[in-house]
């Protein structure tokens, strides 16, 4: 029943409790039981289903206070929870329930077929907000994609004029100074300082042009080479990350919107930094991250962009969740980046498609698949109704 949509039937009434679980089963659902509210709370956090059934009288707590409290869950932002009760039917009560978080109300006594389309009306209430939510998530990254863009080329436009004036007058001081002396070897990292902070800001001008999400061609390793120059250095120098790269410069060209998949890797890989400095907050020998494409035939001729690191992975629990909207397993003020479930919008809106597979304290491995050739769906300059190239 992987496929079949989750309900979470909540009843202290043990005979009613199972007659509504039956009933659900028999129309095709994927049904969990609670007999009281610590049991749905632990059911609804551990299997978060589309649609909750809550009792109003739970017993252990009043199904309206666990409604409020479980709305705050941000792994229950797309369910949809409906009180049911048989004594609190008056307008104040499904107005008091309604008003601290439910979504519906149903009063009971019920018929079975009136209460199995009252469900199945929820349900396309529950999957147009789910949409929604989803579009008004993409327009967000969209305008944050536009906004990290435009910050990039402001920052960058301000650092290169001060950065002529260092880059001029330490050539002018390296001329200067006596060959070998501590001034002409000062003078000369200085440049080599300098050099780095241009070739940043030219790869950050290069990832914020304003052709980001244009439909193009171009190869894996041109794909690649401005990530490498902008995070090969601190990520093997300042984190001590044995980095392995191993991107074939022969391998087929690409049509895809450049930067859109460049932000999807930076993103991927930041996490992986993240993890292995979590997980080896030093030097260590297991402290390495494999950064990968070749060609593949699986599921369709392609290629197949790899990134495995070797921090602390996911818990089975965690991986369930990696591609919900609003999940992160690190704290809201520390994310950075894209959301994994951007991410793979984004992968699937060039036709391709994103798993990770992980095991908690070994691995992590990200593998992004993109076809070779046609064109991207739905693509017109400045990508596409959702701002990420899909229609």
């Amino acid at each position: 029943m992987d496929d079949a949509v989750r309900i979470l039937v909540a009843d202290d009434d043990a005979v009613t409790l199972v007659a509504t679980a039956r009933l659900m089963r028999q129309a095709g659902y994927d049904v969990d039981e609670a007999a009281n509210g610590a049991e749905a709370a632990s059911n609804a956090l551990a299997r978060p289903p589309e649609l909750a059934l809550l009792d109003v009288h739970l017993g252990d707590i009043d199904g309206r206070e666990l409604c409020k409290s479980l709305r705050q869950d941000v792994r229950l932002a797309d369910t949809f929870f409906v009180l049911v009760s048989a004594i609190a039917v008056s307008t104040d009560d499904q107005a008091s329930g309604l008003e601290m978080g439910a979504d519906g109300y149903v009063a009971r006594p019920i018929g079975n077929r009136e209460l199995l389309a009252r469900v199945g009306a929820f349900l396309r209430l529950q999957a147009v907000t789910r949409e929604r939510r989803r579009f008004d998530e993409a327009l967000f990254q969209r305008h944050r994609l536009e906004a990290m863009g435009a910050l990039a080329r402001g920052v960058g436009h301000e650092i290169n004029n001060p950065l002529a004036i260092v880059m001029n007058y330490g050539q002018l001081i390296v001329d200067a100074a006596t060959p070998g002396s501590d001034i002409a070897r000062h003078a000369a990292d200085l440049l080599v300082g300098a050099e780095r902070i241009a070739t940043i800001v030219r790869v950050l001008n290069s990832l914020s042009s304003s052709g980001a999400s244009v439909d193009g061609i171009t190869s894996p390793a041109e794909l690649l080479a401005p990530i490498f120059e902008l995070l090969a250095t601190n990520l093997r120098d300042l984190d001590g990350i044995d980095l392995r790269v191993d991107v074939p410069p022969d391998l087929p060209l690409l049509r895809c919107r450049r930067t859109e998949l460049q932000y999807v890797l930076i993103s991927v890989i930041e996490n992986a930094r993240e993890a292995l400095n979590c997980r080896y907050p030093g030097v260590h020998p297991s402290k390495t991250l494999s950064i990968a494409a070749c060609r593949t035939d699986d599921p369709w001729p392609g290629v197949r962009f790899t990134v495995e690191d070797g921090g602390g992975g996911f818990s089975p629990k965690a991986r369930a969740h990696l591609f919900e909207p609003f999940y992160t397993t690190k704290n809201r003020a520390e994310s950075q980046g894209l959301s994994l479930a951007v991410c793979r919008r984004i992968v699937t809106s060039h036709r391709g498609q994103m798993q990770v597979q992980s095991e908690s304290e070994r691995f992590t491995r990200v593998v992004i698949d993109l076809p070779t050739g046609g064109a991207l769906p739905g693509v017109v300059a400045g990508g596409g109704d959702d701002g990420l190239g899909t229609s």
